[in-house]
């Protein structure tokens, strides 16, 4: 082996070694970012936290304290974070204030002080202070290893926490009786698979199946997807049709499905007058429309050249017939010429006969040019006549909903808050 193959593969391996380790440094360095030492959540982890904080918060706003304590607690377990145990103080201080439960006092206490312990200073840690204060307690703890973590909740239940944003919904679970609208609903149920039914006026109704986990709260959410609007065009045959500037086909069209709200429509037929208008589509309901498209001006005007087109052409033939009776005439008095002295008197007859024949000539002539020139004319103002376009207005534009951009996030801090005013919820993620 040669000194250069050998210096090679030393330095390969020093690189790699260097890699290991720096690898393993930078995964120390992250799980002791953790409290505890532990490894970060994983985005499973923390997508799940976030359906829990947003379930708890929906609970604590509606004064079911137990179960955003539960809810709250669970998104704490997995992700330990500062802003979860302040709202798990909160929501004991609740039920202590609501039940008079002596415990609920203790594990407030001992929430409040662990979030002070660790967030040191801020807004929260003001008003966690402050909570102590009433609670005839004070920030310290005469343990030297720092505050407990908040004692765990003291029965947890096998629930579905089932809820949705969709105005006038209404749930039901295993075909129980459906709530009133617009309310959440807290099921006990046991472990395993459970059927949620979702329905709202005016929106698509949803059936899913969830499943419940032994000793815990389980967030169920669904947002119905609305019913679309129909739209009943009324507008002439073979008319292209355009909603939301996007060309749809051409007339007649079926019933169209659309989203509900307000749709800018378009008619538009060569030789016709474009129509355009907006028609606002209820979910669920059929809208008809009327967009009847009136002849253009000058498509009237090229009928009628046509028509004049085709009279001159008439009268170019009448004039070509009256041509040749006289040619006619002034022949048989040629042929009489050469069998017998013809008289002056068809002489004259002669030279009348050719004299009309002429005229009625380059009368027929003219006339059919005429005709002629008016029938290009017509052609170009009927095949010319090309729809007016109508552009959808810049400052408006179709209502129907759209998707947000996709995006990833990660949790970062949670807050609930009790005060004079009411009581709000905060979520904070870093993007």
């Amino acid at each position: 082996m040669t000194a250069r193959v050998l210096a090679r593969r030393l330095l390969g391996g020093a690189l790699l070694a260097a890699t290991i380790l720096l690898t393993t440094l930078v995964e120390q360095r992250a799980a002791l970012a953790q409290p505890g030492g532990q490894s970060p959540p994983s985005p499973a982890d923390v997508a799940k936290a976030k359906a829990l904080f947003e379930a708890g918060g929906r609970a604590y706003d509606r004064a079911q304290y137990d179960v955003a304590l539960q809810a709250f607690q669970q998104a704490y377990d997995i992700v330990p974070k500062d802003g979860l145990l302040f709202s798990i103080a909160q929501t004991h201080r609740r039920l202590f204030t609501t039940t008079g439960g002596a415990p609920h006092k203790e594990r407030a206490v001992a929430a409040y002080r662990r979030y002070v312990e660790r967030a040191k200073t801020g807004a929260r840690v003001s008003d966690a202070v402050r909570a102590l204060e009433e609670l005839g307690a004070t920030s310290s703890t005469s343990s030297p290893e720092g505050p407990p973590e908040p004692a765990p909740v003291v029965e947890t239940k096998t629930r579905l926490y089932v809820s949705s944003a969709t105005p006038g919904v209404r749930i039901s679970v295993d075909d129980g009786a459906l709530s009133e609208p617009n309310a959440t609903v807290t099921a006990e149920v046991t472990p395993g698979k459970h059927k949620v039914r979702f329905t709202a006026p005016g929106f698509l109704d949803k059936e899913l199946e969830a499943t419940a986990v032994d000793h815990e709260l389980v967030p169920v959410s669904f947002d119905l997807v609305p019913k679309p609007g129909e739209l009943a065009l009324q507008t002439t045959e073979g008319a292209d049709v355009s909603i939301d500037g996007r060309y749809i086909g051409e007339a007649p069209l079926s019933t169209l499905d659309l989203a509900a709200g307000r749709h800018f429509v378009v008619a538009a037929l060569s030789g016709h007058e474009t129509r355009s208008g907006y028609v606002t589509l209820e979910r669920g309901k059929k809208t008809p429309f009327d967009l009847e498209l009136d002849r253009t001006a000058q498509r009237d005007a090229s009928f009628v050249v046509f028509a004049a087109a085709g009279a001159s052409l008439v009268a170019s033939g009448v004039l070509l017939g009256l041509t040749f009776a006289e040619q006619a005439n002034a022949q048989a008095v040629r042929d009489a010429a050469t069998t017998r002295n013809i008289s002056d008197a068809e002489i004259d007859e002669y030279e009348a006969a050719k004299s009309a024949r002429d005229t009625f000539g380059i009368a027929a002539g003219a006339t059919g040019a005429t005709a002629g020139v008016l029938a290009v004319v017509g052609l170009g103002m009927f095949f010319l006549d090309a729809p007016a376009k109508a552009e959808l207005p810049a400052e408006q534009g179709p209502t129907s909903p759209t998707s947000p951009a996709p995006g990833s996030m990660e949790l970062e801090s949670v807050s609930l808050d009790a005060g004079p005013r009411g009581f709000s919820a905060g979520v904070g993620f870093r993007f």
